[in-house]
C-alpha cells in the first residue's frame, strides 16, 4: 500500500473520530443544560412557595419556612426583619 493512501486514511479516520467526538459532546452538554434547569426550577418553585407561605401565616410557624430558605444555597437571598435588620 502506497504511503501516502496509508496517511490519507489516518486523516479521514482521525478526522471522523474527531467529529463523533464533538458530537457526544454537544449532546451530553445539551442533556446536562435540560437537566440542571430543571433542578432549578424545582428549587425556585420550593423558594417561591415557601416565601408566599411564610407571608401568608404572617410569621406564626415560621422554623419550616425558614429551613427550607436556608437549605438553599444555589439561590442567593437577603432576609431582612421588618426593622430593616
Amino acid at each position: 500500500m502506497d504511503i501516502y493512501k496509508r496517511k490519507s486514511i489516518w486523516k479521514a479516520v482521525l478526522a471522523i473520530a474527531g467529529i463523533i467526538i464533538i458530537l457526544i459532546s454537544i449532546f451530553y452538554t445539551q442533556y446536562l443544560v435540560q437537566r440542571i434547569s430543571e433542578e432549578e426550577k424545582k428549587r425556585v418553585q420550593l423558594y417561591i412557595q415557601a416565601l408566599d407561605e411564610f407571608e401568608t401565616n404572617n410569621c406564626e410557624d415560621y422554623q419550616f419556612y425558614e429551613t427550607i430558605l436556608t437549605s438553599n444555597t444555589n439561590i442567593p437571598l437577603i432576609l431582612v426583619t421588618p426593622t430593616g435588620q
